[in-house]
C-alpha cells in the first residue's frame, strides 16, 4: 500500500513536492499465517526469512516448506498477543533476525525459552530390547532394570482402530524388534498413565520417533516440556506432508461409500381391479 503525503503550502505552488510513504504490507505465508513486513514486497520477506531459518539448521533448505513454516509462525508469534516457548534456541535467534531485518519487525519477547528445570537423575540408557508393540508410539521393552512401557517422546500414531492404525503398530513392530534400543530422557520421566518418556534410537543412532513421522505413520506433537526434538521432528512432519506418504496420501483413508436408504415400494392398498 502506498499513501501520499502532499507537503503544506498554497495551491499551485511549485515547491510542494509528494512525500512517498510505504505503509507495512501484510504477507500470508502458505499454510495461511499472516504477517507483516517493512521490506518492498511479501516475495523477499518471505525469501529472506527462509533463509535465514535454513542457515539456522531449522530446515534443509531455504527452498522447503520447512524453512517457510519455521519463519512464518515466528513471525506470527512476535507480531501476536500470546507468548510461545521456543523449541530450541535457534528459534530465538530467527525471531531476533526477522525483527532486525524488517522481514517482520515484532516483540521478540514473546517467543520465551523453556523455564522448566530437568528432572534429576535422568541419564540415557542402553541394552533395552523389545517385549511388545502396543500402538503406533507406545511399546513394552525390558532390559538390565526389568521391564517398561515406553511412551515415544514428541509423537502420536494413530490410535488402534483408526485410519493407518496398523500400518504404525507394523512399522513399529519393525523398527524396534531384533534390535538393541536405546532410551533417550527429555525433561519428565514418565506421563500420567505412568509410562516413560522417552526419545527410543537403535544403537546406529536412527530415532524411531523421526523415523515413523518420516514414513507418514505419526505426526509431530511435542507437548512442553519435553521438546528438545520438537523443532526436527515439526520439520519430518512437513517433509512427509510435502511427499504425501502414509496418512498424508490423497487415498490413505478413503472415506467410506455412502449406501443409499432403501425404498419403499409403494402400497398397493385401496387399488382395485
Amino acid at each position: 500500500m502506498i499513501a501520499l503525503l502532499w507537503g503544506c503550502g498554497g495551491s499551485g505552488d511549485d515547491d510542494a513536492a509528494p512525500t512517498t510513504v510505504r505503509a507495512p504490507l501484510t504477507c500470508t505465508s502458505e499454510e495461511g499465517l499472516t504477517f507483516t513486513t517493512e521490506l518492498a514486497s511479501c516475495g523477499e520477506a518471505l525469501s529472506r526469512g527462509r533463509e535465514f531459518a535454513a542457515e539456522l539448521g531449522l530446515a534443509t533448505g531455504p527452498d522447503t516448506p520447512a524453512a517457510e513454516h519455521a519463519m512464518a509462525t515466528t513471525c506470527s508469534t512476535i507480531q501476536g498477543t500470546q507468548p510461545k516457548t521456543y523449541e530450541s534456541p535457534e528459534f530465538a535467534t530467527l525471531a531476533d533476525q526477522l525483527h532486525t531485518s524488517g522481514v517482520c519487525p515484532g516483540v521478540i519477547t514473546m517467543l520465551v525459552p523453556p523455564t522448566t528445570a530437568p528432572v534429576v537423575g535422568l541419564v540415557v540408557t542402553s541394552g533395552w530390547t523389545l517385549v511388545e508393540v502396543i500402538d503406533g508410539d507406545t511399546f513394552d521393552v525390558t532390559g538390565t532394570d526389568g521391564q517398561r512401557r515406553i511412551q515415544i517422546i514428541g509423537i502420536n500414531a494413530p490410535e488402534p482402530g483408526g485410519c493407518m492404525s496398523d500400518q504404525a503398530t507394523n512399522a513399529l513392530r519393525l523398527l524396534a524388534s531384533d534390535k538393541e534400543l536405546t532410551l533417550v530422557p527429555d525433561m519428565s520421566d514418565v506421563d500420567a498413565d505412568g509410562n516413560n518418556l522417552r526419545y527410543v534410537e537403535q544403537s546406529d543412532g536412527v530415532d524411531l520417533g523421526g523415523t515413523m513421522i518420516d514414513l507418514g505413520l505419526a505426526i509431530a506433537e511435542p507437548v512442553e516440556p519435553d521438546i528438545a526434538r520438537g523443532g526436527q521432528y515439526a520439520q519430518r512432519m512437513v517433509d512427509a506432508q510435502t511427499a504425501a506418504v502414509g496418512m498424508w496420501a490423497a487415498d490413505a483413508c478413503p472415506v467410506p461409500a455412502t449406501i443409499p436408504p432403501a425404498t419403499t415400494p409403494p402400497t398397493t392398498t385401496g387399488i382395485t381391479g
